[in-house]
């Protein structure tokens, strides 16, 4: 490998990953990885051992939601932006929920949005769950579901890196 050639020589190599970890590759041989949090070292610490440095880099708070297995279809996170149209926000829970009688909806103000209490009051009347971002962390809400619905916000991030489905709109 292009790595073992390169430790030959005694070149310094750095390993990126590019994509999630997947079952059957070989154990790491650089010099220094920079892994995606503490489940990436886990699951290349599987593979046998090694004397690469490890590195973490990205958001290590998902790990919780990472450990965790995906629930099952129908689960869906709607976390409105400051400025969204509220009509439309709720108009559009309406009908997942009406399509979806047997999911589970919850509601998910920005933490500064001066409807939050709009938000709160539509979730007691549909009969979803209101997540209230000034107590709980994303990566809470995150646990319960499979699929994000947002406006534009750092929770598309969070949602892709925990394998989430995300539909935005804007």
């Amino acid at each position: 490998s292009i790595a073992r050639a390169a430790n030959f020589k005694h070149i310094p190599t750095v390993f990126i990953p590019h994509a999630g970890v997947m079952k059957g590759l070989p154990p790491l041989c650089f010099d220094v990885a920079f892994l995606e949090g503490l489940v990436a070292v886990e699951r290349y610490r599987e593979f046998g051992p090694t004397q690469t440095a490890i590195l973490l880099a990205g958001n290590c708070r998902l790990d919780v939601v990472l450990r965790k297995p995906l629930p099952g279809p129908g689960a869906i996170l709607f976390c409105p932006s400051l400025g969204d149209e509220v009509s439309a926000i709720l108009e559009s829970v309406s009908k997942v929920l009406a399509a979806i009688p047997d999911g589970t909806v919850i509601l998910r103000p920005h933490p500064r949005d001066p409807m939050r209490d709009t938000y709160l009051e539509a979730s007691k009347k549909f009969g979803c769950v209101f997540s209230d971002a000034r107590e709980q962390r994303a990566e809470a809400a995150l646990i319960p579901v499979n699929a994000v619905v947002c406006g534009d916000s750092n929770i598309i991030l969070e949602a892709k890196l925990t394998r989430r489905w995300v539909a935005v709109f804007f």
